[in-house]
């Protein structure tokens, strides 16, 4: 399937544009936490967006819906973070937001589930290297997670409770990358690899949360204090949500593109 390039080239720019913001003004000032917010919306207008492409009783519909819902979480939390920290004064985390932004997980993984199902994987018939590549893959990340987020991001000093929601993040991305992964090898195989672009796009665009999530757990009192260079972190969340929003603006428009020929 081919891709669309103009909102790539726009996605980018406003990228560009925040980390630009990020870089001039002061550390979690009250307009890059106010512009943050945009690229996360994006990504739930284009879920939902993608999903009514495809038709809410179709099965890659009800995918799409069910990881539109899961950003839409996504995005309660991080409104709930910003009402918080901006006009409340309440240390955000742990908070109420966690429980939006670890309800999404469910969400994603039930979407990526629906579309692996849809692809009626042959398991005898898939390429063996592929799924060695695949299986590698996860070994790899796997490690890195056990390590960098869980074991470097337990602290003694905190409550069980605090330890437990910032080793979750890690754990969850690493499942749904995992999830995804094969799914790539299902999606490429199915009808000509017509789905094998977005599901490759939404796996980079979960790679950056699980990065940034690790990196947040292990370096969580430098960040909230809004010290240099963990701030920037919010970029590779920001990466994370501006690629989704790719991913899924690109497949809805190429397949509405396909439904107006089909007319």
């Amino acid at each position: 399937m081919k891709t669309n390039k103009s909102p790539a080239v726009i996605l980018f720019a406003v990228f560009i544009f925040l980390t630009i913001t990020y870089i001039i003004e002061e550390p979690f000032s009250f307009l890059a936490e106010t512009l943050y917010l945009f690229p996360v919306f994006l990504a739930v207008l284009a879920g939902f967006f993608a999903s009514e492409v495809y038709g809410p009783k179709s099965h890659n519909g009800k995918a799409l819906a069910l990881i539109a819902f899961g950003l839409a979480f996504w995005a309660a939390g991080e409104l709930i973070w910003y009402i918080f920290k901006n006009f409340l004064n309440i240390d955000p985390f742990p908070s109420v937001a966690d429980a939006f932004f670890l309800l999404a997980y469910p969400l994603f993984f039930a979407g990526i589930l629906i579309g692996t199902r849809l692809a009626e994987i042959k398991w005898n018939r898939m390429n063996k290297s592929a799924i060695a590549a695949g299986i590698t893959a996860i070994v790899i990340l796997a490690a890195a997670v056990s390590y960098w987020g869980i074991y470097k991001v337990y602290d003694p000093e905190t409550s069980p409770l605090e330890n437990i929601i910032a080793m979750s993040y890690g754990v969850g991305d690493l499942i749904l990358i995992g999830a995804l992964i094969f799914s790539l090898g299902a999606a490429r195989a199915f009808r000509g690899g017509r789905f094998g672009t977005l599901w490759t796009i939404l796996t980079g665009g979960f790679f950056f949360f699980l990065v940034a999530d690790i990196f947040f757990a292990i370096y969580q009192p430098i960040y909230i204090e809004g010290l240099k260079p963990c701030v920037y972190i919010d970029l590779v969340w920001i990466a994370g949500y501006l690629l989704i929003t790719y991913g899924l603006l690109d497949n809805a428009f190429s397949i509405r593109s396909i439904q107006k020929k089909i007319k």
